[in-house]
């Protein structure tokens, strides 16, 4: 499905151009294909695809907080993640992804570190040293970066990062901010 929806924004640049994100793309090559009808088969194909997804997330979540939190209904966790849901479905994609990219920045290379730290767990002998200092330091790091692309630049920290690591002001946060507003 994936590969599908890659190839199909991919080969639409020829006859729609550079469109603005990957919401945008569909809705454009749905109303190419299908005209009138475009609109309606793509609200109807990604409602059924998302709430799924999202009935999902909100009756797990909603589980694990009534967990955390016993005294809080599960019902009234339900409908407040509901609601939160739907205010922040609204805000559009666009910026959606501008809000979350100095998120995303500050998280990825903990996921990053944490997933090649258990390909190597066994180097190491799983010792939680090994765990702590590299995802500290991989936090400290992706949170500067992360807040360089909120706009927040601490310049003193930044040029310190710059003199001890090789391509800190490349980052890796224009990677994942290039791979989301491609989406």
């Amino acid at each position: 499905m994936y590969s599908a929806l890659s190839y199909m924004g991919a080969s639409s640049v020829e006859k729609l151009g550079h469109l603005e994100n990957g919401g945008t793309i569909l809705a454009k090559v749905s109303d190419y294909y299908f005209g009138a009808y475009g609109g309606i088969l793509l609200g109807l194909m990604i409602t059924v695809a998302c709430l799924t997804t999202s009935v999902g997330l909100v009756t797990s979540c909603s589980s694990f907080f009534h967990k955390l939190f016993p005294k809080v209904s599960y019902k009234t966790i339900a409908i407040s993640l509901s609601i939160f849901s739907a205010i922040v479905a609204n805000i559009g994609l666009t910026q959606l992804i501008a809000v979350s990219i100095p998120l995303l920045t500050a998280i990825y290379p903990l996921a990053i570190v944490l997933i090649f730290l258990t390909f190597f767990h066994s180097l190491f002998k799983g010792k939680a040293e090994v765990y702590q200092g590299s995802l500290l330091l991989t936090f400290i790091i992706s949170l500067f970066d992360g807040l360089n692309r909120a706009g927040i630049h601490i310049s003193s920290i930044n040029n310190f990062f710059n003199e001890i690591l090789p391509m800190y002001d490349v980052g890796l946060g224009g990677l994942f901010q290039q791979l989301l507003e491609d989406l």
